[in-house]
């Protein structure tokens, strides 16, 4: 017989160690003019889906901290035109190549909170990152 309590410690020291590999502090933030800013808002839950319980809580982003981001994307929307379609190109690729870098614990985290087996959740990462690439080519295209 399973032992669903001390699996579930075990499961939520997994999934904590991995928010702190692709986090850094494990927490939870959003980017408002490129800073990582904690959640001020409403607490949410993340629930295990195979045991039904809490396996990690952070604070979403408030009204406040909402309205700062969108004011933060009209200001860089200024910086980002003024950057050649080469520089724009080379921002999303990057952000492709850190999520294959990152794709063994990425596919981990999915697997844990979902409760898909990690054979299923393996090539997630990969696909993302293919389709990042992707769009970035595209992009390339239409301003030729």
């Amino acid at each position: 017989m399973l032992d669903v309590s001390s699996h579930s410690a075990a499961l939520n020291d997994e999934i904590s160690a991995l928010l702190t590999t692709l986090l850094g502090d494990g927490t939870v933030k959003s980017s408002v003019g490129g800073e990582l800013v904690a959640g001020d808002g409403e607490p949410r839950d993340l629930t295990n889906p195979a045991t039904g319980l809490v396996f990690a809580q952070f604070r979403d982003a408030s009204a406040g901290t909402v309205a700062a981001e969108a004011e933060a994307a009209i200001r860089a929307q200024v910086e980002w035109c003024a950057m050649t379609a080469s520089q724009r190109g080379r921002i999303p690729f990057e952000i492709g190549r850190q999520i294959r870098a990152h794709a063994a614990p990425l596919s981990q985290l999915e697997s844990l909170s979902t409760g898909r087996p990690i054979r299923d959740c393996g090539g997630e990462p990969v696909r993302m990152a293919e389709m990042v690439r992707v769009l970035c080519g595209l992009v390339r295209q239409a301003l030729r």
